[in-house]
């Protein structure tokens, strides 16, 4: 997923080093529609906490290493 295209917006899924670029991150943030994207948000059971949320876009703003 990390440098891959999104299906549902015109960015990529992870952009290393830049969590607002990351549509993965506007999925679980609940923001898919400012990224002029579609669907509802991840996880389909029910929201992340914000300490979760804040955790994957640290993820991804350090780089996204596996």
């Amino acid at each position: 997923m990390v440098d891959q295209p999104s299906a549902q917006a015109s960015m990529k899924l992870v952009e290393p080093g830049d969590h607002l670029y990351s549509y993965l991150f506007h999925k679980v943030n609940g923001s898919q529609a400012l990224a002029e994207g579609a669907g509802g948000t991840m996880p389909l059971t029910g929201p992340l906490a914000e300490e979760d949320i804040d955790l994957i876009a640290a993820w991804i703003d350090g780089g996204a290493r596996p």
